[in-house]
């Protein structure tokens, strides 16, 4: 048991659930800048060589294709009339799991806002889900690790 009183503990959850929320915030409105850009060339008068190279300076360090995946899942929201203060709250996993669902359920916003990740990818449809069903998993006691059954032949390893 820690020494800290009840009050400091619902203190410094209130202010980890606070940074949080301001974190994902902040991202949209980076990925809206990153997004312009990218889009008008601006790396260019920076002195980059692509924007590829932007994102990749010591400074921002950023994945070029991650960064790519969000400018596209920000698109699809602002395409499907969504504006950035309804999604801006929202996990940025989850924007990008509803985006290219968005315009066909428009209440997958709602959903993204309460369901874990996993509930939210269980309420899009089979038919329109880009992600694959998860493959079973198994115990291989002669490797001491989970293992994935891609196939009918589990790890034939004897103990």
């Amino acid at each position: 048991m820690n020494s800290l009183s009840s009050e400091n503990i619902f203190e410094i959850d209130r202010k980890v659930k606070e940074l949080r929320n301001m974190t994902v915030c902040s991202f949209w409105y980076l990925i809206s800048l990153l997004k312009e850009i990218k889009d008008n060339n601006i790396w260019e008068s920076l002195g980059c060589d692509s924007f590829k190279a932007y994102l990749s300076q010591p400074e921002l360090s950023l994945k070029p294709q991650s960064i790519n995946q969000y400018i596209i899942a920000y698109e699809n929201l602002l395409s499907a009339g969504i504006p950035i203060q309804e999604f801006e709250s929202v996990e940025k996993s989850k924007v990008k799991l509803i985006a290219p669902h968005i315009k066909n359920d428009p209440e997958l916003l709602d959903k993204a806002k309460t369901l874990s990740w996993n509930d939210l990818r269980d309420e899009i449809p089979t038919m329109i889900r880009e992600l694959p069903p998860r493959p079973p998993m198994y115990w291989c006691e002669t490797h001491q690790q989970w293992g994935i059954n891609l196939s009918d032949d589990i790890c034939t390893h004897t103990s």
